[in-house]
């Protein structure tokens, strides 16, 4: 639940094609062989305090895919994981994507 947010019927579109303070912001973090986490902080992009909450359950030097927003940059550093950006599909191959965490958001 997010404070002061109007909910929304399933399948209505947003009137805003993007990100906007329409969408709920979901930060997730989903393993190959089934272990996942989700959380939602606030609306549009999160925060660097946001994701740095978020990844005190990511294990350090883990291999971690971003959309390349820079608020992971600096916890990403810190616990010293590799991050591969995909902010294309171009970008995807066989090993590198988001497929798992896209299937995990269409569940929700």
């Amino acid at each position: 639940f997010i404070k002061d947010h109007p909910g929304k019927k399933r399948g209505t579109c947003a009137s805003r094609a993007g990100l906007s303070d329409e969408k709920v912001c979901i930060i997730t973090a989903v393993q190959r062989l089934g272990k996942c986490i989700a959380r939602s902080f606030n609306v549009s992009k999160p925060s660097i305090k946001n994701v740095e909450d978020f990844c005190q359950s990511v294990a350090n030097k883990s291999y971690v895919w971003t959309d390349g927003l820079q608020s992971y940059t600096k916890v990403l550093c810190e616990k010293k994981c590799t991050n591969k950006v995909l902010n294309t599909y171009s970008k995807y191959d066989a090993v590198n994507h988001l497929n798992n965490v896209n299937s995990f958001h269409s569940m929700i």
